[in-house]
């Protein structure tokens, strides 16, 4: 128990690091228990750099990246004789003493200043004595940002209060229909509208059945007959000019609804951003807060607009069909369903790596827009001490990464469209194998079990 409590809390602390730095790590302290970890950004020049400080039982690490590889090593924690921190404007130096010789200067950046104090006071308990504090003693306050789930105890990503596998997606929707309550006629209106365009679009194929049997004459008990053709053909022309004008007004609708319950969610968003307290600010990028107040509020009038609407017509049009198809020719319908179970099976297979790779992305692009945020309002700042090339390489490090992502994300979508295109494309040629069969042999007989319209109906 208290092995697994460890290794817990060893996630914990170095969850986040680089996968090379946490490998060392592991390499070199496995038998040592991590107690604090925190990250130092500023060298002896006070220069930005990306370091990390381990606290085990025994040892202090302190490791730099320089030149593509982590540079380091290890302090018995038993030669320390003296610690401190200096405080400076805008940074900090966490000094360490070795009989009245300093033998490590940390210049840290304020945003670090928490995980460094951490470290200082372990420090002084383990100089004077004292015990280790307990967990109790270290549990984040009301106002911090948990580290693992209370849940599922999982690791809570670093750009969110929330743990993500735990989220309620059922409240969340719940929530947004909050939004569109105000505006509920409108959604209600071009959902029946949507209803009437899938409706006029099922009814279109299941005429080419009497038009082929009784206009053309192909199903054996009637004659062909021109007038008889040309009604079903002015039926279908009216449901045509329905479904267009109907799935016009139905577009503007959903359209103007999305736009409108995302301007609603832009506002609130605005405005809840003004009364939250400085310290919300101070621990999250100024792009990731942009973000959300443009570029999600987008995509959630995408969702309204559009694949709310998608979906509700899909699931209709599935059932209509298939009801049609089975009131048509239960045996050929059972032909046509077969693919189905391996449509489902690629579906959710699909669906779980395109949710991660869309959610991987978002996140990717939140984090690049953050870069540009933040470095635009401080380029003085960045002239100043001479940092364009660093700030460079930092963006093209962060689109780098966004881009791998997104090609990514390429491979699966356009994998997943052909894969879904060849089991619909097995379902008709199987209907084209066992319901022609079918016709050719029923064909010039007075009761045929399968005409040329009943085959004509199933695949188009």
């Amino acid at each position: 128990m208290g092995e697994s409590t460890a290794t817990n809390r060893t996630d914990d602390l170095l969850g986040h690091l680089p996968k090379d730095l946490l490998h060392r790590i592991q390499a070199e302290a496995p038998a040592e228990a991590v107690q604090a970890h925190a990250r130092h950004d500023l060298d002896d020049r006070g220069m930005y750099c990306e370091g990390h400080l381990v606290l085990t039982d025994k040892r202090l690490g302190h490791f730099r990246h320089l030149d593509g590889t982590w540079r380091g090593r290890w302090l018995p924690t038993a030669q320390i004789t003296g610690t401190a921190i200096v405080e400076g404007l805008g940074m900090g130096i966490l000094r360490l003493v070795c009989n009245q010789s300093v033998v490590g200067e940390f210049r840290f950046t304020l945003r670090h200043a928490k995980e460094m104090a951490k470290i200082h006071r372990r420090l002084e308990r383990r100089m004077q004595g004292k015990e280790e504090a307990s967990a109790e003693q270290e549990m984040p306050r009301a106002d911090e940002k948990k580290i693992r789930c209370d849940k599922c105890e999982r690791v809570i990503p670093p750009w969110t209060d929330v743990c993500p596998a735990c989220l309620s997606r059922r409240k969340v929707l719940s929530r947004l229909m909050d939004f569109v309550r105000p505006y509920r006629w409108r959604a209600v209106t071009g959902m029946l509208l949507a209803v009437l365009v899938t409706v006029a679009a099922l009814i279109r194929p299941a005429l080419t059945k009497p038009m082929l049997d009784d206009g053309l004459g192909t199903g054996g008990a009637h004659q062909a007959n021109f007038s008889v053709l040309m009604a079903y053909i002015l039926l279908m022309a009216v449901l045509m000019v329905i479904a267009a004008l109907a799935g016009g007004v139905r577009e503007r609708l959903m359209a103007m609804m999305g736009a409108t319950v995302s301007r609603d969610i832009r506002d609130r968003t605005y405005a809840h951003l003004h009364r939250l307290s400085l310290s919300f600010f101070s621990k999250r990028p100024t792009g990731s807060l942009i973000t959300r107040v443009t570029s999600d509020s987008e995509r959630i009038w995408d969702f309204l607009g559009w694949t709310i609407v998608e979906v509700f017509t899909s699931v209709l049009t599935i059932v209509g069909v298939g009801i049609a198809l089975f009131v048509m020719n239960w045996r050929l319908a059972c032909i046509v369903l077969l693919p189905v179970p391996l449509m489902f099976f690629f579906t959710i297979v699909f669906h779980k790596m395109l949710h991660k790779g869309f959610d991987r992305l978002f996140h990717r692009w939140s984090l690049l827009t953050a870069v540009v945020a933040d470095a635009l309002p401080g380029v003085r700042v960045i002239k100043a001490f001479s940092q364009e090339k660093r700030e460079v390489s930092h963006f093209r490090d962060h689109n780098a990464r966004y881009f791998d992502d997104e090609v990514g994300m390429i491979t699966l979508w356009t994998l997943f469209g052909p894969v879904m295109q060849f089991c619909t494309q097995l379902g008709s040629l199987l209907v084209w194998i066992v319901g022609g069969w079918w016709a050719v042999r029923d064909f010039g007989s007075p009761n045929p079990t399968m005409t040329v319209g009943t085959l004509m109906a199933f695949t188009g």
